[in-house]
């Protein structure tokens, strides 16, 4: 299982997080092992050899097409890879997980 450090900002319940010395929480993520990592990259891949280094934006999030070389496969519904991914700047992909939780 590959593991993702996230740096810990104020308390948090998280029973998938654990605490390190350095104040940062490790949190497991399974489905963004191998599986997601190859899918990632051919997607990617994919992406920028169609269309070149470029987030395709979102105009529901004021996120308008831009150059971006810091592009990521994206769940469309967070956590569930049977419904597809999307490429986007890693900023964009961060919103959708930040109104997904509410």
């Amino acid at each position: 299982m590959r593991s993702v450090v996230v740096k810990a900002v104020g308390p948090t319940a998280c029973a998938d997080a654990v605490q390190t010395g350095q104040g940062q929480r490790v949190v497991k993520r399974p489905q963004y092992g191998p599986a997601h990592q190859r899918t990632s990259a051919a997607l990617r891949a994919e992406h920028v050899a169609r269309y070149g280094w470029v987030c395709p934006g979102d105009p529901d999030y004021d996120h308008p097409l831009h150059p971006s070389h810091d592009l990521v496969a994206d769940h469309v519904v967070p956590g569930h890879p049977e419904h597809g991914y999307r490429i986007v700047c890693r900023t964009l992909n961060r919103w959708y997980m930040s109104a997904s939780r509410g």
